[in-house]
């Protein structure tokens, strides 16, 4: 588990599957998580 991974793990409801998903997307740090707009 890479370093990206394990700090978005941090956040509540994210495990290691989103987590990597999440870094595929490029959304590696809890501050671009956060900044990310909401769809929908």
């Amino acid at each position: 588990m890479n370093k990206g991974m394990k700090e978005l793990q941090k956040l509540k409801g994210i495990g290691e599957v989103l987590s990597r998903r999440l870094i595929e997307s490029n959304y590696n740090t809890i501050a671009k998580v956060a900044a990310a707009e909401k769809h929908g």
